[in-house]
C-alpha cells in the first residue's frame, strides 16, 4: 500500500482542519433538554400529548406555560411543533418574551422559531454588554433563533431606552447588533434629564 508523504506545513493544516471539523461536530450535537411538568396526559384518540403546567429548559433557553401539547403520543423535539398557552414565558440569551399563547418549532432537538401572540405580547433584551434595556410589545412577536431576530407585528411599540418607536407596520429587531428595521414609524426621543442650575441666594 502506498502512503503519500505530505510536507510538514500541509500536515499541520490538515490536523487543524480535522480539529475544526471535530469542534463543529461537537457543537452540532443535540443539547440536553430538561422538562418539568405537573401532569402528563396522553390522548391516543386525538393523537396528542399534553403537559400542564410545564417548563422546558435547554441551556440559556426556557419555555414556561400553563400547558403545552404536541401531536403524537411521545415527547419529541426532533422535528415537531409545540403549542403553549396560559402565561407563556420564554427566556433566551439576554432576553425574555411573554405572551398568552405561543407556537415553538423544534428541529434536531433545538428551538428554531417561537411565534407568540397576546394582548399584547412583550419582550425585553439587554444583550452581552448589559448597558441598556431594549423593550417591545405587539400583537404578535416572532423569535427566529438561527437569525437572531425578533419580529413585531400589530400595534408595535419599541424602546431602546433612548427613544421610542410606534408603528402599525412590522418592525424587526436584531439581537446581535441591536438594529431596528421598520416602516411608517413615529419616533419620540427621550432626552436625558438636565438638572437645573443652582439659584443664587439674594443678598
Amino acid at each position: 500500500m502506498y502512503m503519500a508523504a505530505f510536507p510538514p506545513e500541509l500536515t499541520r493544516l490538515i490536523a487543524l482542519a480535522m480539529l475544526a471539523c471535530a469542534a463543529v461536530a461537537r457543537a452540532a450535537e443535540p443539547a440536553t433538554i430538561d422538562i418539568d411538568a405537573g401532569a402528563l396526559h396522553v390522548d391516543t384518540t386525538a393523537n396528542r400529548l399534553l403537559l400542564k403546567p410545564v417548563q422546558i429548559r435547554q441551556g440559556a433557553m426556557s419555555i414556561r406555560a400553563d400547558e403545552a401539547w404536541v401531536s403524537g403520543v411521545e415527547i419529541n423535539f426532533s422535528n415537531t411543533e409545540w403549542r403553549f398557552s396560559g402565561a407563556v414565558h420564554i427566556t433566551f440569551d439576554g432576553g425574555e418574551l411573554d405572551a398568552s399563547e405561543a407556537t415553538a418549532k423544534f428541529l434536531g432537538n433545538r428551538l428554531q422559531t417561537a411565534h407568540a401572540t397576546g394582548g399584547p405580547a412583550t419582550f425585553s433584551h439587554t444583550g452581552a454588554d448589559n448597558d441598556r434595556l431594549s423593550r417591545g410589545r405587539a400583537s404578535t412577536i416572532e423569535y427566529n433563533v438561527p437569525q437572531g431576530r425578533i419580529r413585531l407585528a400589530g400595534d408595535v411599540w419599541f424602546s431602546d431606552g433612548r427613544g421610542e418607536v410606534a408603528t402599525s407596520a412590522p418592525l424587526t429587531y436584531s439581537l446581535a447588533g441591536r438594529l431596528v428595521d421598520g416602516e411608517r414609524v413615529q419616533i419620540r426621543i427621550i432626552e436625558d434629564a438636565v438638572p437645573e442650575a443652582p439659584r443664587s441666594t439674594p443678598p
